[in-house]
């Protein structure tokens, strides 16, 4: 039997590296909306208390969902926590 070897390009860890990062600042922002939200402040503490629960898989899919399709992973690691969530916003809404 013989062993595939998986090559994975230059490119592609760059685009897994800047998914991961946004996965994290989209969580770290949800975390901080529920935090308010368990206080008392705006959005439906269940729709938040789903939202915490999503995955990387799942937060991966709506951000590439929420992206524009002139878009592309460069511009997506510039950007902010908040303005993650906000790009994200309405797919995170449809998916929890």
């Amino acid at each position: 039997m013989t062993q595939a070897t998986l090559t994975i390009s230059p490119a592609a860890l760059r685009i897994s590296e800047i998914l991961d990062d946004a996965c994290d600042k989209l969580h770290a922002t949800i975390a901080v909306i529920y935090g308010a939200s368990v206080d008392g402040f705006g959005t439906s503490h269940q729709i938040l208390e789903r939202a915490v629960a999503l995955d990387e898989f799942e937060l991966t899919e709506i951000i590439c969902n929420s992206m524009p399709y002139d878009f592309n992973s460069e511009d997506l690691a510039s950007m902010n926590e908040s303005e993650i969530y906000r790009m994200c916003y309405n797919e995170l809404i449809a998916t929890v």
